[in-house]
């Protein structure tokens, strides 16, 4: 049967299944419920005036008894799953079976102590991938993150947990961002001219506009007004694992993106524009196929440009190099932060300016030269 949402399924004969834990037994294995109703918006409702009316455990002693952090993790996301957006969800599962589990997986949650977490943090930072290397910061700092929902939820059943977990941090050094200098953007766009097709001219659109690989894989022809040269960004595409516990099956989804602030219209320039009306396309569908049901998905789009770059002699980079190359030239050309942190779809102008605005030293010494002429004895 096909699926919506989280733990909430369409069945063969029409109607709308909901899963939920109803109780565990002895060794804490989970027994679960099933509500049906006609539509999805229905069984949603019912499913969270369900968990609602569960509330919380009667006798804190069995609780306790049955605190081991598998037991309350799983717990937690399936409490929560219903909030989460299902790459939210598929994420968190995600950190919490591949670097939480192997440490933590049969220890009560009382007994997680601070020493404990920092040992996990060293080892994530030394041998957490794979191949035996280490994690980013951002990752393991995104492991914390999951790890402090998860004890924070046990505290709110009456779970004892030791505060001083709650309170590490991994610092995260701010790296400089690769980007394409102007003689290599030079070079990859005037490929891209030469060679228009629907995937060239999104990847310049991307170039031009900055916006994000499963943006440009979502888009599609009725968000982008010729007349208005507007280009309207509200939908990402990506694909994820399926929810299905154990299964390595993947699906595309697409989905409003991660915060309302990247929902946002983008000018389309004359420089763009012009791209836009000289090439044939479609105007149709989705952007990269023309077409309304069939769309070209994130990892493709990738491969295509790893091809191009090498077809230009450039060096291999991410997709995400096009985005942050725009937002480079944008502080080069002076352009307002408050503008660009709009265009970008930050929800802050801080996270522009900690990740694009680096004043140069000649930049400095130019200011505090205005300054000493402004306060100088005339």
């Amino acid at each position: 049967m096909s699926r919506k949402g989280l733990n909430i399924y369409k069945r063969k004969d029409g109607r709308w299944e909901a899963r939920y834990i109803k109780s565990r037994n002895a060794l804490g294995k989970p027994k679960y419920g099933y509500l049906y109703a006609s539509s999805y918006r229905e069984v949603r409702c019912d499913l969270q005036h369900t968990l609602q009316l569960q509330g919380k455990p009667s006798g804190s002693e069995e609780r306790t008894r049955n605190s081991t952090f598998e037991l309350v993790s799983m717990e937690w996301l399936d409490a929560f799953s219903i909030n989460f957006k299902e790459s939210t969800y598929i994420r968190y599962r995600t950190l919490i079976e591949c670097y939480l589990m192997p440490s933590f997986q049969t220890v009560k949650i009382e007994k997680i102590t601070k020493e404990m977490v920092r040992k996990l943090c060293k080892h994530l930072e030394l041998h957490g991938k794979k191949d035996k290397t280490g994690l980013s910061p951002k990752t393991i700092s995104d492991v914390l993150s999951v790890l402090r929902r998860i004890l924070n939820y046990a505290g709110t059943l009456g779970i004892f947990v030791d505060s001083k977990v709650l309170d590490i941090r991994v610092k995260q050094t701010q790296k400089s961002l690769p980007i394409l200098s102007l003689p290599e953007q030079m070079i990859l766009q005037q490929y891209l001219e030469e060679h228009p097709d629907a995937l060239n001219l999104g990847i310049l659109l991307c170039l031009l506009t900055g916006i994000r690989i499963g943006e440009l894989c979502a888009l599609t022809w009725e968000k982008i007004s010729i007349s208005e040269r507007n280009i309207y960004i509200c939908q990402t595409m990506q694909r994820i694992q399926n929810r299905v516990p154990g299964s390595k099956k993947t699906h595309i989804e697409i989905a409003s993106p991660k915060s309302s602030s990247a929902n946002r219209n983008i000018p389309i320039s004359n420089l763009l524009f012009g791209f836009l009306e000289r090439y044939s396309l479609s105007h149709t569908g989705f952007f990269l196929s023309g077409s309304p049901s069939k769309f070209i998905e994130p990892r493709c789009i990738q491969r295509r440009f790893h091809k191009i770059l090498d077809a230009c002699g450039l060096e291999k980079r991410n997709f995400h190099v096009l985005r942050h190359t725009f937002a480079t030239r944008c502080v080069e050309a002076k352009i307002d932060i408050k503008t660009l942190s709009e265009i970008l779809g930050h929800s802050s102008v801080t996270i522009t300016m900690n990740r694009y605005v680096h004043p140069s030293l000649e930049l400095k010494r130019e200011t505090m030269e205005q300054l000493a002429d402004f306060i100088s004895v005339k």
